[in-house]
């Protein structure tokens, strides 16, 4: 395996790379997704080269990190997944996850590549909380925060206008226990 950082059972977490614009332009402007997302506008690929080489100088910009999810098995490119704005002072995070394959969703790809990118922000970066903000209508997201360790710590009411309306955001929080019990039983 090449260009592998990080592996799960059924993942690989590997560093982004221009070549994945097209992926995240597609996955990004796609209705079904981006209705989840903190998005309102069109993505480019301009914006998203941007994006890239931003996030890929961990060196100018050590406060975000994210890698690909590919599947294990065949090593297809799946999605993404990042720790953002990690407040290296206080020890938190915000992570975010984008399964971009419709048809690979709910099979058990964000649940283990999260408890992997969980275990690497947890034991190697020391990391004391990890924060989600869910769209709460993403039952999927929120089943599978939950069966990662996280717990909700509140609600944002109407903190979204998606689709003509007012949506609620659930404000989730995993602590290295709530995960270290959450991984027995994966």
């Amino acid at each position: 395996m090449t260009n592998v950082f990080l592996s799960g059972k059924k993942t690989i977490l590997r560093p982004v790379s221009m070549s994945d614009i097209p992926l995240f332009t597609r996955w990004i402007n796609d209705p079904e997704t981006r209705v989840y997302l903190a998005r309102t506008f069109p993505m480019t690929e301009m914006e998203e080269e941007d994006w890239v080489k931003k996030i890929g100088n961990l060196s100018k910009n050590p406060n975000d990190i994210v890698m690909m999810i590919e599947t294990k098995r065949n090593r297809r490119t799946i999605g993404v997944m990042g720790l953002h704005g990690i407040d290296w002072v206080n020890r938190h995070t915000l992570t975010g996850t984008i399964i971009g394959e419709k048809n690979l969703r709910g099979k058990g790809y964000a649940t283990d590549a999260k408890m992997v990118m969980l275990q690497y922000a947890f034991e190697t970066l020391g990391m004391h909380k990890i924060i989600s903000h869910v769209d709460v209508r993403n039952k999927a997201s929120l089943a599978y925060s939950k069966r990662c360790g996280y717990v909700v710590e509140g609600i944002l009411k109407e903190q979204l206008f998606r689709e003509g309306g007012w949506v609620d955001v659930a404000t989730l929080a995993c602590f290295y226990d709530n995960w270290k019990k959450a991984s027995k039983k994966q």
